[in-house]
């Protein structure tokens, strides 16, 4: 791969800005600073409240102010953009400006990432009075957004609160590739495989595969940093801990927990080194991304807070059924907040039946489905071995055809050539990395990374969720219009006698999932 110079991203995403970890973002307000109680999670809201009622605008032309006194790792710029329907677009957009101008070299100084991530919702399109133009605002917005990244050197995520603003966003930002070209800073190889991996997961083909790579950028250790705060806390000496990261995973857990005087208090510290309130951006691209499954080593649950704004029911395995669920992540190793953790050999043996019906779910999945590893370094002994069964299974049955076909897609931060022998016919490995002779930049390749995954997004997200909703009515032509008008009428004008048929409920099922809110408006 050759080398690229990388310049500010928009990424377009779902979910909830005040739960996704960036270095700044954009926290609407209005003149009195009153917040919307949404923006703020509940265990913070009295602690907000004092300094919310302290704070002072410098001066009338001045917009955004620094919210010092928030409780989260993120820090928000408070935006007054009021609630008047009488303010032009642009007087929203200079409000973000404002932010941009402000916060980007704010972020810089403090930031771990290649380009500081600076956060913005759908400005003015919720309580800020232009959710009747919603259509003209988010168009309007990305089209700033775009010259903002360039101009101040930053990424910033574009964060929609539902599914048809999110779609409209995308609709924006295919019509920003038509006029401009690729909008990704990334080889023609990767674009292709993000690509062709887009396409799969808008026909229902993927299904994910995430590894502690992916908390990182949420502020979480990698899995070696991880067992080495777990070995600082038991009291290991330095040769100890370098020690410890060439033991098998789960002789480390064992080790560990004897050290620590036994598994409540191991759970504990856990708990402890995992309770981080935001989730990362590679979390929110993933969950953003279309699949109806998801599988994890990880502990924590920032998956499921990405996707909690995307998904009406995500059910999680083991501890719960996968009945009339949107969607299932499947947790093979426990989660911080159900039950037990399985980090040691006494756990792994202790599970044996459990843990045999769990590695039946990802054999399935991986004969079934296509699946993508995200932040995942292939080296954990229970997923080999579920591999290893998978492809014996499938050595016996399938044509050869099929069998040239890999199984999986592994998204990697570096190169590991070995690696990539080991697993050859059974995985693609794509690393991420930017050739600069033998050093890899970490940073950098994680930025890769993510603008991967968002090119993934984009290729998997239909442009449908929209369609119905009456307020996004300006991004359709004249024979949409009419279509929508017509059968909206006829959904109107038999919904009564129709009510409680099978057939007429699949349809209504459909509009809604296409943006209709109540037929009674239709």
């Amino acid at each position: 791969m050759s080398e690229i110079q990388f310049g500010g991203h928009v990424f377009v995403v779902q979910g909830d800005l005040a739960r996704l970890k960036t270095d700044a973002w954009f926290l609407p307000s209005d003149t009195n600073f009153n917040l919307v109680k949404s923006w703020i999670p509940p265990r913070w809201r009295e602690s907000v409240q004092a300094p919310l009622a302290e704070a002072r605008w410098e001066s009338a032309e001045k917009r955004v102010l620094r919210f010092d006194q928030w409780p989260g790792a993120s820090m928000p710029w408070l935006a007054n953009v009021g609630s008047d329907q009488d303010h032009t677009i642009e007087w929203y957009l200079d409000a973000v400006t404002q932010f941009v101008r402000e916060a980007a070299p704010w972020a810089r100084e403090r930031s771990n990432r290649k380009k500081p991530l600076l956060g913005v919702p759908a400005v003015g399109t919720g309580m800020g009075g232009k959710w009747e133009e919603k259509a003209a605002v988010l168009s309007a917005l990305y089209s700033h957004l775009l010259k903002l990244v360039k101009e101040f050197d930053v990424d910033i995520v574009y964060t929609l609160y539902d599914a048809p603003s999110f779609a409209a966003a995308q609709y924006a930002r295919e019509r920003a590739l038509e006029s401009n070209g690729p909008i990704w800073d990334l080889p023609e190889e990767l674009l292709k495989v993000a690509e062709r991996l887009g396409e799969r997961a808008r026909r229902g083909e993927l299904v994910i595969f995430m590894g502690s790579g992916v908390s990182v950028g949420a502020g979480l250790p990698t899995w070696n940093a991880f067992l080495r705060l777990l070995g600082e806390r038991a009291g290991l000496s330095l040769e100890e801990l370098d020690a410890l990261e060439s033991l098998d995973a789960m002789d480390a857990g064992s080790l560990l927990e004897r050290r620590l005087g036994g598994r409540d208090n191991l759970k504990a510290i856990i708990n402890e080194i995992l309770d981080v309130p935001e989730c990362s951006l590679q979390h929110t691209l993933l969950a953003s991304t279309p699949h109806e499954a998801a599988v994890t080593l990880n502990y924590d649950t920032l998956y499921e807070l990405a996707a909690e704004r995307v998904v009406g029911k995500l059910a999680v395995l083991p501890h719960d059924r996968g009945l009339n669920a949107e969607r299932w992540l499947l947790k093979l190793h426990g989660c911080i907040q159900r039950g037990r953790l399985v980090l040691s050999r006494e756990d792994y043996l202790r599970f044996g039946e459990r843990r045999t019906a769990l590695a039946g779910i990802v054999q399935a999945l991986l004969i079934t489905k296509h699946m993508v590893f995200v932040g995942f370094g292939l080296r954990d002994a229970n997923f080999l071995r579920i591999l290893d069964d998978v492809r014996r299974s499938l050595g016996d049955t399938t044509s050869q055809k099929e069998l040239e076909s890999p199984i999986g897609t592994v998204l990697m931060v570096r190169p590991e050539p070995l690696r990539n022998a080991l697993f050859d016919g059974d995985l693609d490995l794509y690393p991420m990395h930017v050739p600069n002779g033998k050093d890899v930049d970490i940073a950098l390749a994680a930025r890769r990374l993510e603008l991967f995954l968002d090119a993934m997004l984009y290729h998997s997200a239909t442009r449908s969720a929209f369609f119905f909703d009456k307020t996004f009515a300006a991004l359709l032509n004249p024979s949409e219009l009419g279509f929508r008008d017509e059968l909206l009428e006829l959904v109107e004008r038999h919904q009564e006698g129709l009510r409680g048929n099978a057939s007429f409920e699949k349809l209504l099922h459909l509009l809604k999932k296409s943006g209709l809110n109540d037929t009674r408006d239709a």
